[in-house]
């Protein structure tokens, strides 16, 4: 028996292929058979352990960047507005301090203390540099006493004041106005301090009403 054949392959992978064949046998045996035997085959090839192909690079997916923010104009504070011809802005509302008499005096006197110099000092510091149109002291007292003795006391205690700031904080003589207002403007409520007897207990109750009032005004 004599053997011919063609075969062809195709390879899909390394690793896997389709074979095709074809074969011729001729048959001459020792019985007297003769004649060709033709055989065509068709089957898929598989190579076990063929080295696995390495994968096929992949795109580099590029990194997602956001887009910058619009920028965004800021605008500048309108100018202020100038004042109109002919219209005078309000002046500032004057500024008052009230001091304690009993802080100031000894009772029923005009003569500033040492200790009540310390509040009169601490209060031109505080009024150092304003630009003053006017400063106005008026001295007040309680109801003890006939009134023309206290309207006197009064005007004393203011100018007493006056003198000090003066003389001690260098305040033009001609910016201080005084004024006594003696009993007149009370800050105890009528009936408060009841009694007319002259006693400790009434003096206490009526220090609220012994002051002296400094009114400032002016500008920083």
């Amino acid at each position: 028996m004599r053997h011919q054949g063609k075969g062809r392959q195709y390879d899909f992978t390394p690793s896997l292929g389709l074979r095709l064949e074809a074969e011729r046998y001729r048959v001459n045996d020792a019985v007297g058979n003769k004649g060709d035997v033709d055989l065509v085959s068709l089957g898929l090839v598989y190579r076990f352990g063929a080295p696995t192909p390495a994968p096929a690079p992949r795109a580099a997916v590029p990194a997602y960047v956001a887009p910058a923010p619009a920028s965004v104009a800021v605008m500048p504070p309108p100018p202020a507005l100038a004042p109109r011809p002919g219209i005078v802005a309000p002046p500032p509302a004057p500024a008052k301090v009230t001091f304690s008499a009993d802080s100031l005096f000894d009772f029923a006197r005009a003569d500033v203390t040492p200790a009540g110099a310390k509040h009169l000092k601490t209060f031109a510091a505080d009024v150092k540099g304003v630009d003053y149109e006017v400063i106005t002291v008026t001295g007040h007292t309680d109801r003890i006493g006939p009134h023309a003795s206290n309207m006197k006391l009064s005007e004393r205690r203011a100018e007493s004041v006056k003198t000090y700031l003066v003389q001690s904080a260098a305040i033009p003589a001609a910016k201080i106005a005084v004024k006594g207002a003696g009993e007149t403007d009370p800050v105890t409520k009528p009936g408060e301090c009841a009694g007319e007897e002259v006693t400790r207990k009434l003096i206490a109750c009526l220090q609220p009403d012994r002051r002296v009032q400094v009114e400032v005004s002016g500008t920083k």
